[in-house]
């Protein structure tokens, strides 16, 4: 009796020390989840004790029993040689059944102890690290002002994409995300239980095809991950959400899911979708613009407003108003007033303003800093150019002709080395045929008069305004060549860049 019990004793403090050996390895080298496993390891810890301390007082309890009724019990008795023999026969071998039942055991503990904890290590050990979310390098786009701010172009990769913080994003855009994607986002570890349920439920009676990836989620396959429906995938997207919550505030990780998701083409980003949909930036969004960005999410494609079926996005629209009133997020009132409203869709293709001007600067640009950063630098470039001069430059030479040069009104050119003020296509061409033409005649004269010649300056590229005074004062029948000097907030034509 007091055998078993200690047996028993000694067997299950060595199954814990072993549970707990495996399990404090396994919190050593999985970061994410040592919390969780700290707390599993305290509660058989506090389970081997009680259980410790129930065994040690039936330990006690049966010796004090058998030291007294021992010998009532169980008389002492001489065991004979016969007896003796037989007890040694029963110790026989054990039977073929016997030794699959215990080749079942071992291998079952084996793997239980050993095999199963390997894996889950070497698992884990292939999954990214979330802390990659804030410490990786975020392609995003170029772009490229004048002198005033306005903005001449955007230069990006296969991603248009402008960071922008949590604070710039209109609280609607906000909620109605919440709302259409992850309405328990604040109160989650990283996924959803009652989500994951929900969608099985739907998905196994064939109802409709649910999804049950949290905000989170949608983070980490977006930024790590890919979009392939594979169980392994989902398990993998699960873990490294759970250890993105311990990591990051759930304001941090709205404010990078709202800067990684694709919102169909190249946008990705609220930023780059309020400007590519819209044309304008995201915190100037009304509730209408906020819940269509919200909705196409899901599938951008399909409820692309640019399609062949340009409507698909008002049902979608409908139902995340719907799902904001049901959250309390906006009154009924607010969501008739948002269904009304007309959206303003952005023409797709866009005009590159001064573009003969700006793809010097892309040339001059992608020399220097190279190409990958031009396009996923984020590089904020401000230019000499003067945007308005330059639409009246435009309109002051599109009815002309570039036959001759008579029939251009008053054209100044300023040196390169100075300032880029305006420039238009046809004063390109004419700068061009001006240079081959100095060039031609600068190679008939001598060394010396070739030094002296300043009548056409020497440069790499022409700068011109175009004046409607003087093309009601002058009637020139030349083009007027002047070298002066012309320096104001950009001495010697100088781009300001920064990130």
């Amino acid at each position: 009796m007091e055998l078993i019990q200690i047996s028993i004793y000694y067997l299950f403090v060595l199954l814990v020390r072993i549970g707990e050996g495996v399990l404090y390895i396994i919190a050593l080298l999985t970061k994410g989840i040592s919390l969780l496993i700290s707390r599993i390891v305290f509660l058989l810890k506090s389970i081997k004790n009680v259980i410790l301390f129930f065994l040690k007082r039936l330990i006690k309890a049966g010796k004090t029993v058998k030291k007294y009724t021992h010998r009532l019990i169980h008389p002492k008795k001489r065991i004979s040689h016969k007896e003796k023999r037989q007890k040694d026969l029963a110790l026989k071998p054990a039977s073929p059944k016997a030794r699959i039942r215990y080749f079942f055991y071992g291998t079952f503990f084996s793997l239980l102890f050993f095999f199963i904890p390997i894996a889950i290590f070497l698992f884990l050990q292939e999954l990214p690290s979330p802390k990659a979310l804030t410490a990786r390098q975020i392609p995003q786009t170029t772009k490229i002002y004048d002198r005033n701010g306005v903005l001449l172009t955007q230069i990006y990769g296969p991603q248009d994409r402008t960071i922008v913080a949590l604070a710039e994003i209109p609280d609607n855009l906000k909620k109605a995300t919440i709302a259409i994607e992850d309405k328990n986002f604040y109160t989650h570890p990283g996924f959803d239980v009652q989500a994951i349920i929900r969608a099985l439920r739907e998905n196994i009676s064939g109802r409709s095809f649910q999804g049950a990836s949290t905000i989170t989620q949608q983070l980490v396959r977006s930024s790590f991950l890919t979009n392939e429906p594979d169980i392994v995938r989902k398990i993998k997207e699960i873990i490294i959400a759970f250890w993105t919550e311990r990591i990051y505030s759930k304001d941090q990780i709205l404010e990078m899911y709202f800067n990684q998701i694709p919102y169909g083409g190249t946008a990705w980003g609220v930023e780059a979708a309020s400007d590519v949909y819209f044309g304008k930036h995201v915190k100037d969004l009304t509730l209408a613009e906020s819940t269509f960005l919200a909705g196409i999410t899901t599938a951008p494609t399909f409820y692309s407003p640019y399609g062949q079926e340009p409507n698909r996005w008002k049902m979608r629209q409908k139902e995340v108003l719907s799902q904001m009133v049901r959250l309390g997020f906006i009154s009924k009132k607010e969501k008739q007033d948002a269904l009304s409203e007309t959206l303003q869709f952005r023409n797709r293709s866009v005009a590159i303003n001064a573009p003969h001007f700006v793809n010097y600067v892309k040339d001059f640009l992608a020399q220097k800093y190279g190409l990958a950063m031009l396009e996923r630098g984020g590089l904020t470039v401000t230019t000499s150019l003067d945007m308005t001069l330059q639409k009246k430059a435009e309109e002051i030479t599109s009815p002309m002709e570039l036959c001759s040069s008579q029939d251009l009104k008053a054209v100044i050119f300023l040196q390169w080395s100075e300032a880029v003020i305006s420039t238009t296509h046809k004063a390109a061409m004419l700068t061009s045929r001006l240079e081959t033409a100095n060039r031609d005649h600068q190679s008939n004269l001598s060394p010396t008069l070739q030094r002296s010649q300043k009548a056409i300056p020497q440069q790499r590229f022409l700068k011109i305004i175009l004046s409607p005074i003087l093309s009601r004062v002058v009637l020139p029948t030349h083009l007027l060549i002047m070298t002066g000097n012309f320096e104001e907030e950009f001495p010697s034509g100088q781009l300001l860049v920064t990130r």
